[in-house]
């Protein structure tokens, strides 16, 4: 009975130790775009535990698994559009855990992804997994930093690492990495404060490994160490420069772009790219430049792909395997750029350090992409379409490059003349090559994703052909703004009448019957009055209900003006006074016959300047005046005389 009574425990028992298991339950349901939409379960060390199969068009799908209990898992639901699952009254998705509702979606529209963590017995407190070295596998021959990403899959926030290491077996010191405030389910690139300097070209192993997370031993060690080996070459490595013209039109385009994409994907880090779309086909993203770039490669149609500067002869064989050729190839030059972006204006230091000297007629080539663009012309997406140039698409020409000199460009521009769109200005990449101008030849190229600050939309006016004096026929009013200027949901200004208020004596006085034009990007109104227009009245002239693409407002931007309480110069029939020169940087000539009083206005009929009674041959010193037209308001007893001038 014993030995029956062992062989009874024994069975229920070992398989209970062997095969512990949790059940995790998945239930999914989808909007309208399924095939945007893909789940996937992960390990402790990243690895894939289960992926999601087909997906319906709104339907409830559910998956059942059977986990071990001694492992730690997280799930990530993924949208390819990066909208969640936002379509048609939202997606939604629930986790239970053994029973027990441990997730559930909160809003569909969880942009490109959204993580749910600590499914597990084995999850622990203070748990970072090391996904992967973040280095290239070709280095130069200079010192490199050493970086990994880490991925935070504790209960809490990291706030600061220990690790150390390794180059071909050599340990370096263990140091702590602090100040960080990495979330749940947070994956960032560390930087270990110490560099290495490889002096020898060869092939490295690198393996850095974790210790503690926020003071404490990572008790959960399967993911704590990543390793990768790299290949320093003697010189410089090319970063290659992609090029390609391509069109929402060309029925070949959509393959060959993600052809080019899923190779270059593949190798991160190693490339720089700018899209082309030319002007012929009408793509609503072209901008100009983009014709003058592919007139340059002598091509009149697409899809064509320029690597380098050269032409790949056709785009089905440019593979992870043709692509690999021009990996680690060396050059003479590196490229440093520091960028940033203040609304739509981009400003740039670049650097270029001469590891050997170059002659020739070379030029530096600066242009500006958006990672991705959602509203092309026939609704498909596009990666790196041209947005811009800096500072031009010719670029700054150079000659000869002399072995250990550094030369540095400060560079300005602005993208506010392009079809820019919602939320584009926050995803915008800034690219600089060097080209030599005699075969083509792309030297070096770098890119940084450019940093954002917004700049709110002001409005600045001017009074052409004439001031607030002069009669109606020779009036026109011009308000310029310094942003890109749509409705506030976004869309393209068509009738600039709704943003305009035009009263006269007060804001909610009468109404001045006018006419408006605005140019093709909003930057510039243009109004004209029609009739109404009386000497010695104040006018307002409100702007309302304009938004920028990074969701600021702007709301009545009001203009005040008084018109000047005398006739027109059109209507005048007799002379005061003599002036001269009416272009002038330091002094007026004044000659009067008789006495006169002078005043000096602006052109919104201000007085700037109170000269007092002149006659004769007065000398009026304007050199402390800004630059711009002014007016000099003269008049007797019986009659005014207005005489206008361009301080310069």
């Amino acid at each position: 009975m014993r030995k029956i009574t062992l062989l009874f425990f024994a069975t229920l028992f070992l398989p209970w130790v062997a095969f512990s298991q949790t059940q995790l339950v998945i239930e999914v349901t989808t909007d309208n775009y399924p095939d945007e939409t893909y789940w996937v379960v992960y390990g402790l060390n990243h690895t894939v535990i289960k992926q999601s199969g087909t997906l319906l068009k709104q339907t409830t799908h559910r998956d059942t698994l059977a986990l071990t209990s001694e492992n730690c898992f997280y799930w990530t639901i993924y949208d390819k559009y990066s909208d969640g699952m936002s379509s048609s009254g939202g997606g939604d998705y629930k986790l239970y855990l053994d029973g027990a509702l441990v997730a559930q979606c909160e809003d569909p529209n969880f942009g490109d992804s959204i993580s749910v963590y600590n499914l597990g017995a084995a999850c622990t407190a203070n748990d970072a997994a090391l996904l992967y070295v973040d280095m290239l596998y070709y280095l130069s021959k200079e010192p490199q930093n050493i970086s990994v990403g880490l991925l935070n899959m504790g209960d809490g926030p990291i706030t600061s690492i220990e690790g150390f290491y390794k180059v071909n077996g050599v340990a370096g010191a263990t140091k702590t990495i602090s100040g960080l405030n990495i979330p749940v389910g947070g994956l960032v690139t560390i930087q270990h404060p110490d560099v290495f300097n490889f002096e020898t070209a060869g092939v490295y192993s690198i393996e850095f490994t974790l210790t503690r997370v926020n003071g404490f031993e990572d008790a959960a060690t399967v993911n704590n160490i990543a390793l990768k080996e790299v290949e320093v070459v003697d010189g410089m490595v090319r970063k290659n420069m992609v090029e390609m013209v391509t069109s929402a039109y060309c029925p070949s385009c959509p393959e060959a772009n993600a052809q080019v994409e899923s190779v270059l994907f593949a190798n991160p880090g190693t490339f720089s790219i700018a899209k082309y779309l030319p002007s012929w086909w009408g793509d609503l993203k072209y901008v100009p430049g983009n014709d003058q770039r592919i007139d340059m490669y002598n091509v009149g149609g697409a899809p064509f792909l320029f690597l380098n500067g050269s032409l790949i002869t056709y785009w089905p064989t440019f593979t992870e395997e043709t692509y690999e050729n021009y990996l680690g190839e060396v050059t003479g030059l590196k490229i440093g750029i520091n960028s940033y972006m203040e609304g739509d204006s981009i400003f740039a230091t670049v650097t270029i350090d001469a590891k050997e000297t170059l002659t020739g007629s070379f030029s530096l080539r600066g242009v500006v992409v958006q990672y991705l663009c959602h509203e092309n012309t026939k609704g498909s997406d596009y990666y790196y379409p041209a947005y811009g140039y800096l500072p031009n698409p010719e670029g700054i020409q150079l000659t000869n490059f002399v072995e250990g000199e550094t030369y540095t460009f400060d560079i300005a521009g602005s993208i506010k003349d392009y079809p820019l769109e919602t939320g584009s200005l926050q995803d915008m990449i800034v690219t600089f090559y060097v080209q030599n101008n005699e075969d083509r030849t792309i030297l070096q190229s770098e890119n940084i994703k450019l940093s954002y600050t917004s700049v709110e939309p002001v409005f600045s006016f001017n009074i052409e052909n004439g001031a607030a004096g002069v009669d109606t026929a020779g009036l026109k009013l011009v308000a310029t703004s310094n942003r890109n200027l749509f409705n506030t949901d976004g869309r393209p200004i068509n009738n600039i009448n709704d943003h305009i208020v035009f009263k006269k004596d007060a804001i909610t006085g009468a109404a001045v019957p006018f006419t408006a034009s605005i140019d093709s990007v909003a930057l510039k109104v243009t109004i004209k009055p029609i009739y109404g227009w009386t000497t010695g009245s104040t006018y307002y002239v409100v702007f309302k209900d304009f938004a920028t693409l990074d969701g600021l407002t702007l709301e009545n931007d009001t203009l005040v003006f008084t018109t000047l309480p005398y006739i027109s110069v059109h209507e005048q029939t007799a002379e005061l006074v003599e002036v001269y020169p009416t272009i002038v940087s330091n002094v007026i000539h004044i000659q009067s016959q008789k006495t006169v009083t002078v005043d000096v206005c602006n052109s919104l009929g201000q007085v700037v300047m109170q000269v007092g009674q002149v006659n004769g041959h007065y000398v009026l010193p304007v050199n402390k005046l800004s630059k711009g037209f002014y007016f000099l308001k003269v008049q007797d007893t019986v009659q005014k005389q207005v005489v206008k001038f361009l301080k310069q």
